[in-house]
């Protein structure tokens, strides 16, 4: 829970924020368990993460694992969406 913005919301975008999560640490492919929705809440977290990245010479650690994260939305997104894969 991320008290500093608690509110009730959709369930499921906290679903496929967990699911980009665990693909970024090596787990299942994010389409594994994907649910409603699924397409837009993908695209809005992969835009979400250049928001929450720290400059890299200020945290290289989070640095890294927003970027993770960028890459893994982006690609499920782009999949989901029918476009050509992110370089």
């Amino acid at each position: 829970v991320d008290w500093a913005s608690a509110v009730i919301g959709d369930p499921w975008l906290d679903h496929h924020l967990w699911l980009v999560a665990v693909h970024a640490e090596g787990g299942p492919a994010p389409e594994r368990g994907q649910g409603p929705h699924a397409a837009a809440h993908a695209a809005l977290i992969a835009g979400q993460q250049p928001l929450l990245t720290p400059a890299r010479q200020a945290d290289p650690a989070l640095f890294a694992h927003r970027r993770r994260h960028l890459a893994v939305a982006l690609g499920w997104a782009a999949r989901l969406l029918h476009l050509p894969p992110p370089r």
